[in-house]
Formats: C-alpha cells, structure tokens, sequence
C-alpha cells in the first residue's frame, strides 16, 4: 500500500498527479490541475492512464490549459468512437452550467472576450458538454452545499474553499470588461529584507475573483494528511480549517500535514498568522518557476519561518520547489546563518515520498 505525488513542472502554474497503490497496483489516480498549454504536449499526454478524477481548482491559464487539451484528447476519441472508454472518469470545476443553491445563478458569457483565461474556460465547458454520460461532471464544488468528506476509492476529500460567496465574486467578475497584466522578471521581489523585517509586513490579502473561488481540500490516505490550497483567499481557508479541526482534529494543537502545498505559488497575499496557528508540517510544497508574477515571495517564507520559531516547532522546515532554478539560496538573499537560525532548507523535488536535493 502507499501513496505517491509527483509535481510536474507547469510553468508558473500546477499541476500534480496523486496515485494510490496496493500490491503493486495503481487503485487510484487523481489530477489536481494542468498547470499551461505545454505541459500537456511534454507529460499529461503521455500518462496513459486512466484518471478517477481531474480536479480543475478555478480557470486561470497556469491551471486550466493542460486539462483543456487532455480533455481535448477524449472528445475526439468519443466523437470517432461511440464504445471507446475516456480516460477521465470525473471532473469537478466551477464553471457556472447548471449551478443551483446560489440564488439561481446562470453563466452567460460576455459580450466581448478579451482574456485567453475566460476562452478557455468557455472551451473547457464547451468539451464537458461534448462528453455528458461519458465523463462525470461536478460544476458546483462549493463547502455550503458539500458539508461531509467525499470518498474517491481508498482517498477521503475535505473541502476547504470555495463557498457560495465566493462563487457569486466570481461570477459578477465576468460582467465586468476583463483585465491581465503580468509582469516578467524573475527575480525575488523581497531579497534584500531580513526574514525578521518581513515577519513584521502587515498581510494585504489577495483580491482575485479567480483565485477565491479556487478549489481547496485537505487530502487524507489512511493516517496521513495532505493539504492542498490552490490559489485560495486564506480568510475563508482559516475559518474551514477551524470548523474542521473541531469536528475531525480535535485532539491535535495545530492540524499536523505531511507537506502543506502553499496557496498561489508562495505569494504573500495567501497566508497569514491565523493559518499558521492552525497547521503544521516539515513540508511545504511551492509549484512555479518564478516568471510572471515572481512567486514565492520571501515574506511568506520568512512568515513561515520564526512563526514556528515563536511555536517552538521542533522539527526542520523544508521548502521544496518543483524548479530547481526557484530553489537557490541566493535568489532570497538566505544566508547559512538564516538556515542555522531557522533550520530551513530550500530543496528541489518534484515527488512524494520525498527523497535527495
């Protein structure tokens, strides 16, 4: 029996594989994004495998391009083939097609499409219609109509976020005339502040409709416990968290994760002291290759860190970046007293169970 992550390299965005096995046997395969268009010709392509169920968090490009063209892949096979059998069984994405329990919301495309994200979404819906009876399709993932874990074979799901709110946020957005701007350096925005100074920054807040209404659970195999944030508003995150631990975690001061995949991509708008009072882990997962938007920020790095300091969290924390080029020291400005301080290290790794630099 065992469990196994893999963290593909998605550009700024992700993607990761989960797949359970027993007596050597996969029994379950669960894919959590699609990170941008060229993952899918370089790795999702090729996994050949059937999928029990895609997870698409919310419609950015870093996360919806690849699964828009996998999914490609089985609309062409079922249109040539009526009897052939796809290799997704599910789907979950809030995509607004026959949304019900938030006051009779119904998706209708603006006049104008001016942003790749909104057209690739409206394909991706467009595909899930093409393939109705042959792939499963749940479109309204929200924690006020899903209150109890779901059950995907041997892996138990507790939702997080999104909640009915926050989908309404979404929607309205796309009355509004859509708006990108991104900038491309890749350097660390914070390197020459101290982890201490940076502990001191007041949090912002992420104001992103997209990003709130992001898909968000705690992951559960047997005994251990996985957490996966997306690119969630961390207000709502806490307040989930807080629920969940009466009803679940009772027994635990801070809820203990295996790893902890930070919310979009390590910024410093998704995380705060409340989320840091609630979890804990050796592990935190940061998926992007730093172009863009230049995630991680050091802040949350430096958040993280004297926050367990202040807990006296015995452990070593370990930041694993799933590009090696986001993994250096230098890019922080992170001295070998900083690591002796904190006892941190940055690691490349791309797998769970983790192994090596």
């Amino acid at each position: 029996m065992g469990i196994r992550f893999e963290f593909f390299k998605a550009g700024q965005g992700d993607s990761i594989l989960v797949t359970t096995t027993q007596d050597k046997k996969e029994v379950t395969n669960i894919l959590i994004d699609g990170g941008a268009g060229g993952l899918y010709t370089s790795k999702l392509r090729n996994l050949k495998k059937s999928l029990d169920l895609v997870v698409l968090t919310h419609l950015d490009d870093d996360h919806i391009l690849g699964l828009r063209d996998l999914l490609k892949f089985d609309v062409e096979n079922i249109t040539k083939n009526d009897k052939y059998v796809p290799y997704i069984k599910e789907v979950w994405y809030n995509a607004f097609r026959n949304t019900s329990n938030t006051d009779d919301i119904k998706f209708t495309p603006p006049e104008r499409v001016t942003t790749i994200s909104i057209k690739n979404q409206l394909k991706f819906r467009e595909y899930m219609s093409l393939v109705q009876g042959k792939i499963q399709y749940r479109d309204y993932i929200s924690i006020d109509y899903i209150t109890k874990p779901l059950d995907v074979n041997d892996v138990k799901i507790i939702l997080l976020s999104p909640n009915d709110d926050k989908l309404k946020e979404l929607y309205l957005k796309y009355k509004k005339e859509p708006k990108t701007t991104i900038s491309t350096s890749s350097k660390c925005k914070d390197a020459s502040s101290t982890i201490e100074n940076l502990y001191k920054e007041p949090f912002t807040g992420d104001s992103s409709e997209s990003n709130g209404s992001s898909i968000a659970f705690i992951l559960i195999y047997q005994n251990k416990k996985f957490l996966f944030l997306a690119d969630a508003h961390i207000p709502l995150i806490v307040k989930s968290l807080e629920k969940v631990k009466e009803q679940y975690f009772r027994d635990e001061e801070r809820i203990e994760f295996e790893f902890i995949k930070l919310s979009h991509h390590g910024s410093r708008n998704n995380i705060n002291y409340k989320l840091l009072d609630l979890v804990q882990s050796e592990n935190y997962i940061i998926l992007t290759n730093s172009k863009g938007h230049q995630h991680p920020d050091k802040e949350t790095l430096s958040k993280i860190l004297v926050h367990n300091k202040k807990l006296n969290y015995p452990h070593k924390i370990n930041f694993r970046f799933n590009y090696s080029s986001v993994a250096k020291d230098s890019r922080y400005g992170f001295t070998q007293k900083d690591k002796e301080r904190y006892n941190f290290e940055l690691i490349h790794s791309n797998h769970y169970p983790f192994g090596g630099r």
